[in-house]
């Protein structure tokens, strides 16, 4: 009645053939523009890096399930016209759990209910003023199934926060999002040969 599943997973990176436009201004004190600089490029290369992910989930069946995912990438190694020194290697770790008392209960929904919770930690890809920005973030979630079927409606809701690594850093921003899903089996759409 228990599982262990493991996987890796390796998107290659990518070059691309790219337009560059370098545009360049002068304000004066009487708030003129002058335009002292403009470069176009329509040969230069943009290189974005693979991502390596590695994952591993143990549970019981019907029952519950805990995973936790690990996924890199070299942004340090791309080349992207003006980005400079603004892109660092990314590391992002995940980990979740879904635990449903009872799946096959007759008499109650709540006991059917699927509760989902995670929660997440990172280094993203981008540096301010030599700070790599962090992320941390929960989420929950729960599913309603549909009697009869394996239909279910599913609600969750995510938090996320990104702020500077360094003591103090002022770089910070909040996302709150909430969402409703609906899956349809495939089987809905399938006539009934037997009554």
């Amino acid at each position: 009645n228990y599982f262990l599943n493991a996987g890796i997973s390796v998107n290659a990176g990518k070059s691309f053939s790219t337009d560059y436009q370098q545009l360049s201004y002068k304000y004066t004190a009487f708030n003129s523009r002058d335009t002292i600089s403009y470069i176009a490029d329509d040969s230069t290369k943009t290189f974005i890096p693979g991502t390596l992910g590695l994952g591993i989930t143990f549970g019981k069946i019907n029952k519950f399930t805990a995973g936790f995912d690990y996924i890199i990438t070299k942004w340090s190694g791309a080349k992207i016209p003006g980005a400079g020194s603004y892109a660092a290697d990314s590391r992002s770790y995940r980990f979740g759990i879904e635990y449903i008392p009872d799946k096959y209960s007759n008499y109650s929904l709540i006991k059917r209910l699927e509760y989902r919770a995670g929660a997440h930690i990172g280094d993203t890809y981008l540096m301010i003023h030599d700070e790599q920005v962090k992320e941390y973030g929960f989420s929950m979630g729960i599913g309603i199934p549909m009697r009869r079927t394996y239909s279910r409606t599913n609600f969750f809701f995510d938090y996320t926060r990104f702020n500077g690594s360094g003591v103090g850093s002022v770089h910070i921003e909040k996302y709150y999002t909430m969402g409703v899903s609906l899956n349809l089996y495939d089987f809905w759409f399938i006539k009934k040969k037997y009554n």
